[in-house]
């Protein structure tokens, strides 16, 4: 049995105990209603019949229990760790040594060191891919930023950023940082990382109406801020802007470019309502890669002039 095979079949148990777990729980639940509405028994009062509820409830959680240990968690390991290994270990066209890690991700350190992120106080990270596009080494994970707080022992959860965190080697060197960060982009902070010299960050403005109109630019120093930000550098960012959905945020610190995608999209996830064809997860492979490629293509990472002089 290959690898397709074995996910389809995989796939087809745990959607079928999907749907009669979902049934079994739906039906629970109603008789547990019918009962404390009063349509069997006395408004407000649990008989008989809505305890029995109650257990149907509990069986039918605990058959979607079983979906999910029993079929999802292997269906997983072997998409990700044989399936999506195979497809990044073939020839793509500009790629070279990627390396995919499907439970580890960008530390929570690397990303606070840049100064340019609120962390919020819950944080995770997985799917890493490591690698280099066109000579130009770079590393991407799913990042999940939130605040959790509880009051009244109800739980509030606020999402700083969920998508995709990218480091690239850039191709200018510079000592100060420099923040890009799209107007809709909620939780930048410019404060600097570790490797900056210390000046306080301020916000600046460029010539360009538009590049303010969709951008905030915080920089501790301007010399370097528009040594970065050329005229024909700010218009590839508002292309990249206009062909990358979500959010985004660029952070140029120690002369590496971070950057944020804030568009709740996890990578490289399997939809399992649809049969398990090697084409299609091909094809949506590649899409999740889409961003590196264009990020280095339209920026133009690849080019090494400034290094050489």
């Amino acid at each position: 049995m290959n690898v397709i095979e074995k996910l389809e079949r995989l796939r087809i148990a745990y959607n079928r105990l999907i749907r009669i777990g979902g049934w079994i729980v739906g039906i629970g639940f109603l008789l547990f209603m019918a009962d404390v509405l009063g349509l069997i028994n006395e408004v407000g009062v649990i008989n008989g019949a809505g305890w029995i509820g109650i257990l149907i409830v509990v069986g039918g959680l605990a058959v979607l229990g079983v979906a999910f240990f029993r079929y999802y968690f292997p269906f997983l390991q072997i998409y990700k760790g044989e399936l999506i290994q195979s497809i990044l270990a073939e020839n793509l066209e500009g790629y070279d040594d990627l390396r995919y890690f499907p439970e580890d991700g960008i530390s929570k350190d690397t990303i606070e060191s840049t100064g340019m992120m609120w962390m919020g106080n819950t944080y995770s990270s997985g799917d890493l891919i490591e690698g280099s596009y066109k000579g130009v080494e770079f590393r991407q994970s799913d990042v999940c930023i939130e605040e959790v707080t509880y009051y009244n022992k109800s739980e509030h959860r606020e999402t700083y950023l969920r998508g995709r965190w990218m480091i690239f080697d850039f191709n200018k060197r510079f000592r100060s940082d420099l923040q890009v960060c799209e107007k809709d982009f909620r939780y930048a902070r410019a404060y600097g990382g570790p490797f900056s010299k210390g000046e306080k960050m301020h916000t600046l403005e460029t010539e360009s109406v538009a590049f303010n109109r969709a951008f905030t630019i915080a920089a501790e120093n301007d010399s370097e801020a528009f040594y970065i930000l050329t005229p024909h550098f700010m218009e590839k960012l508002l292309e990249v802007k206009a062909k990358i959905s979500g959010d985004l945020l660029f952070c140029f610190v120690d002369s590496q470019l971070h950057v944020a995608i804030n568009d709740e999209y996890n990578n490289f996830e399997p939809n399992m309502a649809v049969p398990v064809d090697a084409d299609r997860i091909r094809r949506s492979v590649w899409e999740d890669l889409e961003p590196i490629t264009e990020l280095i293509n339209i920026l133009r990472l690849d080019d090494r002039l400034f290094l050489t002089n």
